[in-house]
């Protein structure tokens, strides 16, 4: 296994919290599956270029962690990456999906706190007390890491 060095933000994120933004939402479902299909494409391009910088001949798993508020699923990805990966040296590779949760910055002290996306609403500074905080980390998503074969 060996790191891969790429950070992305998502390109088209809704930045939609619950309910009518949620994934499994009816009229969002089609709309997050075509986002999920270019970024998809992108962690492919990223995987092939690492796999033939290292001279890998086949890619086992993917290490891929997505933001909090990210609207991307894990099942999704899997899905198109099986599809577009066809043929290369990353097909029937494994999409290992981690959650990252949300970093704030209190408004009233500075002091930087993590809660995940169900603690957004409850979300309180520790340090303080203070709910006015601003969000400086929950989107896009990295690729981590890939194990191979070379």
């Amino acid at each position: 296994m060996f790191p891969v060095p790429a950070r992305i933000p998502e390109a088209e994120s809704s930045g939609r919290a619950w309910g009518s933004g949620h994934p499994q939402h009816p009229w969002n479902r089609q709309a997050l599956t075509v986002h999920e299909l270019p970024v998809t494409r992108s962690i492919l391009e990223i995987v092939l270029r690492q796999a033939e910088s290292h001279q890998v001949t086949k890619v086992v798993a993917v290490d891929i962690t997505i933001a909090a508020l990210s609207d991307l699923e894990g099942e999704w990805l899997q899905s198109y990456f099986d599809h577009l990966s066809r043929g290369t040296p990353a097909e029937g590779a494994e999409l290992r999906v981690r959650r990252a949760p949300l970093t704030f910055r209190c408004d009233a002290c500075s002091s930087e706190f993590q809660a995940t996306r169900e603690e957004l609403a409850s979300a309180r500074c520790p340090r303080c007390g203070s709910r006015d905080a601003s969000i400086i980390s929950g989107m896009g998503y990295t690729v981590d890491s890939m194990e191979a074969q070379t």
